[in-house]
């Protein structure tokens, strides 16, 4: 991995995006889940980060665990699990390097996390892994962004003046 394991959510980090962040948009997560409602099996949310997609498919009585490679977003998930009076399963790793002995019927990444996997080689391992975790007939639904959601322009637009001599 050509990432240091450091790159993650520090506390900072954590603190904004809890405040930022703190629920699922209602789209995204009627989306997943939908896909969360259809499944039969154990559901597993990688990058789960502070649970604001975990909390509401737990909520619904759905069997779900979760993982994230910063300990300080897992300690907001955990803060929210006292409050809540929960306790899902929940580990600290990276993607990459999940080796779990469950298989999972739905395996989800929401909200673009796995564009946080730069490393073309890494992603293609998360990739391998995500598929060795999934049972047969198993579904991976996850957000990325394509080369289309990238601004033509940067900044704000300016229109230039002709100036007449």
């Amino acid at each position: 991995m050509t990432a240091k394991k450091l790159d993650t959510y520090l506390n900072l980090c954590s603190e904004y995006y809890d405040l930022d962040k703190p629920s699922a948009p209602a789209d995204a997560l009627s989306f997943y889940m939908e896909y969360a409602r259809n499944c039969e099996g154990k559901i597993f949310e990688p990058m789960c980060g502070n649970g604001r997609f975990l909390f509401p498919i737990l909520d619904a009585g759905l069997d779900i665990e979760g993982s994230d490679a910063s300990s300080f977003m897992l300690e907001k998930l955990k803060d929210k699990c006292r409050k809540m009076n929960q306790n899902p399963k929940v580990w600290q790793g990276f993607l990459e390097d999940i080796s779990q002995e469950n298989e999972y019927e739905l395996i989800f990444i929401p909200s673009g996390s796995f564009g946080l996997i730069i490393d073309e080689n890494s992603a293609l391992k998360c990739l391998h892994k995500i598929y060795n975790a999934l049972k047969a007939n198993g579904k991976i639904v996850f957000e990325v962004e394509t080369l289309n959601a990238i601004p033509k322009t940067l900044g704000p637009e300016s229109k230039k003046k002709s100036s007449k001599i």
